[in-house]
């Protein structure tokens, strides 16, 4: 290749990197997108291609960019051969308004971005009741090959068996994220950590008795949330199945009011990791409202599946359908262990070396002006931008809200920390899999991002993709357990970021009302380790 441009130019309605080029014998296409794929992120890899016998030059000599030739894709265009590939593909043509594509296209190559592959893996789950693992879309999808993943899932039993199996075992083991818990929680045993205080705040009509009934009938529908830990008879740390167990009371108190503050101070306390129910529930019933509390151990929940629980009880109080599990935590914790002798596992495990191997170190804050650490100061800043502004500018550009906020965090710690490399933490709700999505119990993971940023002269578009890129490559590893990465390479990052776009439960009505639950939170509760905290709802 003797000249090259690379442009953005708009193909069957949707933006592709385009690549000119010249060369002194015909260039084979393929064989350069395999070579630039060796060499390139993936978002940068151009998806069409065109040979010029020379490239148009302005009068001042620099190359004529607006003479460049409309582009063509260079699809095989193979039309659908079987049921299942004929409906992914008209849902692909649903998403991307065009059907000049084929089975054996590289969906990246016809518009498709990382937010429209998680928006394809909904649909695919919601209209053809199979699932497929996000990272399965991050490499190379093709039509074809994800009918094939899914007629091969069809023929796999895997999954039923290791339901009977988990149904069959009274003790299962815990999960290497739940055990890092555990451990850290018994190096303080007496201390409140770990906890999930919540409160929903209910109009007076609502029966507190009829409410106490609706939180029984959730619980038993997820029986996981009895799970007590345990050690076992051959001194293994364990989960106890208790299915058949009654829940500790749930007592419902009368009062003239009841604050927050007093529902901290009096309700909230530490668990205890030996044998004994892992929640509690508890109604105040007042003049003017019923006050459900409850508080759970993380080691049993996540946010996600709080969200769940709490859309149950509101179902259950109205007479409704509950959320049916098809995966509940037991089989997850199965499946989790299973994985540790897969090639996948030793995959994310090497993803991890690779990265960590680099000698790059935890993103920390530097000291203050006068050199003294401790003299500086934090403060808690709660801040409100126009999410519908935010959703309508990420989708015009064709990039996630997680990956703009991440890059403008990125962007503001190059620049506050003088370096352009960046270690910090995020969470990821470990719900890629549509079987996940109506779990309970722990399936949150802690996740290490490293960015490099030394590329001064892409755009802004260019930045926020190769953000988005780590994203994904990271998310796809996360098999491999942060408590492994932490002890292997003494990881101890300062900063931890967190988006949460909650997906769409739907409204949450008792008595023709519509309530949200909400977080207790008090600065006396141990929560994290870490310095800086940068939390973005939505």
């Amino acid at each position: 290749v003797k000249q090259a441009v690379v442009v953005i130019k708009e193909i069957n309605n949707n933006d592709h990197l385009c690549a000119y080029y010249t060369a002194n014998d015909e260039v084979d296409v393929s064989e350069l997108k395999e070579f630039l794929k060796d060499k390139l992120t993936k978002y940068m890899v151009p998806t069409a291609y065109m040979q010029l016998d020379e490239m148009p030059q302005t009068p001042n000599g620099k190359t004529d960019l607006k003479a460049l030739p409309d582009p063509k894709l260079d699809l095989e265009n193979i039309k659908p051969e079987n049921e299942t590939e004929e409906k992914l593909f008209e849902i692909a043509v649903e998403l991307i308004n065009t059907d000049q594509f084929g089975v054996t296209d590289d969906l990246y190559a016809v518009g498709f971005t990382s937010l429209i592959l998680m928006k394809f893996n909904s649909m695919i789950y919601s209209e053809m009741g199979v699932n497929l693992d996000i990272s399965l879309l991050f490499n190379d999808p093709t039509i074809r090959k994800l009918a094939a993943e899914i007629e091969c899932n069809d023929k796999d039993s895997d999954l039923s068996e290791i339901i009977e199996l988990a149904n069959s075992m009274d003790y299962l083991p815990l999960t290497d994220n739940q055990i890092g818990v555990y451990y850290e929680c018994m190096q303080s045993p007496g201390e409140i950590k770990y906890t999930m205080p919540t409160t929903m705040r209910l109009g007076s009509d609502v029966g507190a008795d009829k409410l106490k009934e609706a939180i029984i009938k959730a619980v038993e529908a997820h029986p996981y949330l009895k799970t007590r830990i345990v050690i076992d008879d051959e001194g293994e740390l364990k989960q106890k199945r208790c299915d058949d167990i009654a829940i500790d009371e749930i007592e419902i108190v009368e009062v003239d009011s009841i604050s927050d503050e007093e529902m901290m101070k009096n309700d909230v306390k530490a668990f205890s990791l030996s044998d004994e129910q892992l929640f509690r529930a508890k109604i105040y019933k007042t003049p003017d409202e019923t006050v459900l509390f409850t508080d759970f151990h993380h080691i049993i929940t996540d946010g996600v599946s709080q969200i769940n629980f709490f859309d149950d009880i509101a179902n259950a109080y109205q007479g409704n359908d509950l959320h049916d599990e098809i995966v509940d935590g037991y089989v997850y914790s199965l499946l989790e262990d299973n994985l540790k002798n897969s090639e996948a596992f030793e995959k994310a495990k090497e993803f991890f070396d690779e990265k960590l191997s680099q000698e790059v170190e935890s993103t920390v804050l530097t000291p203050n002006l006068n050199g003294n650490p401790d003299k500086g100061k934090l403060k808690v800043v709660i801040d409100t931008i126009d999410a519908d502004e935010i959703k309508e500018f990420c989708n015009r550009h064709s990039f996630s809200q997680n990956s703009l906020f991440l890059s403008a965090l990125t962007l503001t710690l190059n620049k506050y920390t003088f370096s352009d490399k960046t270690l910090i933490t995020t969470i990821f709700n470990g719900r890629s899999n549509p079987l996940y999505y109506d779990t309970q119990g722990f399936l949150v993971k802690t996740l290490p991002l490293i960015f490099n940023n030394e590329n001064r002269h892409e755009t802004i578009k260019e930045f926020i993709n190769g953000i988005d890129e780590v994203w994904k490559d990271t998310m796809s590893n996360s098999i491999y357990p942060y408590t492994n990465i932490a002890e292997e390479y003494q990881l101890k990052p300062e900063f931890f970021f967190t988006y949460q776009e909650f997906y769409n439960s739907g409204p949450r009505i008792i008595n023709g009302n519509v309530w949200e639950e909400r977080e207790l939170v008090s600065d006396e509760l141990a929560v994290t380790e870490y310095k800086i905290n940068f939390d973005i709802d939505v």
